[in-house]
């Protein structure tokens, strides 16, 4: 794949991947999962073991999986780590099949219940998930509907971080290092070099250094932008291919309005590909792409396979 105007979101998931599986990643991870504890008022870990180690070769021979982050502590807990970027339907209800499968399969048939460790769901969405809770960052267990503060079990822990723009004037009251995660998170690709070399200073915790330094390294290395760009391309052509357009307000009524703004839905996504391959695109083509005879999977699969614009222009028809 040719030079491009890709930029790597410090959300996207061959990032966060990498940032906290791949090799000398412990600290991160720590740091990261320490963050949210104390935020909840959790006690802290010393140690923790990353499950599921970054592997390049995954992403680049199937651009479908969905693979979680997996850590261990000192004491045998498993935390899982979710950074999610769109509001898919059931969000919450996938967090939760993701806790029991993990919590289930700490067990093999005929073993003892007691042997079971607790799983700790750690999902940060950059939407709005819970309107109607002040916080950014809520935490849920199974309570007592009588008595609330009753908690059932610790086995069952589920964190949510809402990293959203109407929760954002919340942030600088989280605990410290959660707020410097969630900046992390939200602004790592605005900053300069500058800046990242007084946030590198100034920053003392040393799990926020190497992430900053993690994704200094990742966007200056060829064959990873080059693999979070083709992981992007094929999660947009997946998101299209699923109907994701018709869950923005594209619902079953007028036949005619549905099919009007599936198009353009489908336009704007191809847009979004050509602009991150190619730069700005000249009228002529938007007006060809517009009233172009070729149907809708020609046009997607030409424009991740061209090479250059005018290529791209040339197969128009």
């Amino acid at each position: 794949m040719s030079e491009t105007n890709f930029e790597v979101l410090p959300t996207q998931d061959v990032f966060i991947h990498y940032l906290f599986t791949s090799e000398g990643s412990e600290g991160v991870l720590l740091s990261f999962v320490n963050a949210v504890l104390a935020d909840a008022g959790r006690p802290l870990v010393e140690k923790i073991y990353i499950k599921n180690t970054f592997n390049p070769q995954r992403f680049t021979e199937d651009k479908w999986f969905i693979n979680d982050i997996k850590g261990v502590d000192e004491e045998g807990n498993v935390y899982e780590i979710e950074i999610q970027t769109l509001n898919h339907e059931s969000f919450e209800n996938r967090i939760l099949y993701y806790w029991g499968r993990e919590y289930s399969n700490q067990l093999v048939k005929g073993e003892d219940y007691r042997r079971l460790n607790p799983v700790i769901g750690i999902a940060v969405t950059r939407f709005l998930l819970f309107p109607d809770l002040e916080k950014p960052h809520n935490e849920f267990y199974i309570t007592c509907k009588q008595n609330p503060n009753y908690i059932l079990t610790d086995d069952l822990q589920l964190h949510f971080i809402e990293l959203a723009d109407e929760k954002w004037h919340k942030m600088s009251q989280m605990f410290p290092a959660m707020c410097d995660w969630l900046q992390f998170l939200a602004k790592a690709n605005e900053k300069t070099e500058e800046e990242m070399e007084v946030l590198l200073k100034k920053n003392k915790d040393v799990g926020i250094r190497d992430a900053y330094k993690k994704y200094q390294k990742f966007c200056e290395t060829p064959e990873l932008r080059q693999l979070a760009e083709e992981r992007w391309l094929a999660d947009v052509y997946k998101r299209t291919l699923l109907g994701e357009a018709r869950d923005k307000g594209i619902r079953e009524g007028l036949e005619k309005g549905r099919e009007e703004g599936r198009e353009e839905e489908r336009l704007k996504n191809l847009l979004k590909i050509l602009q991150v391959r190619f730069g700005e695109i000249p009228k002529d083509v938007l007006q060809k792409l517009k009233f172009s005879e070729n149907d809708w999977d020609t046009l997607l699969t030409e424009s991740i396979t061209c090479h250059t614009l005018e290529e791209f222009r040339e197969r128009l028809k």
